[in-house]
């Protein structure tokens, strides 16, 4: 959660990914990986690394909103 906050390296975030790191993980102010690096890329939207970063972490399932990982559940 935090290097999406904080790193513009695709490879760094592959490796935490393909390590086990949630790409829907929630912070406590409902934040999750794809909504942070989506309001990076609107404060530096020609920078390719933070755009790679987001088409990675969409590939590997990311969503911008919880709610819909939860909706699909049966109870």
């Amino acid at each position: 959660m935090i290097a999406c906050e904080t790193t513009k390296d695709l490879i760094m975030i592959e490796t935490l990914v393909d390590g086990g790191s949630d790409v829907n993980a929630v912070n406590r102010d409902n934040g999750m990986p794809l909504n942070m690096i989506k309001a990076r890329l609107k404060k530096e939207p020609e920078d390719d690394g933070l755009t790679d970063i987001y088409e990675y972490l969409k590939r590997k399932g990311a969503v911008r909103d919880w709610r819909k990982l939860t909706s699909k559940l049966c109870f």
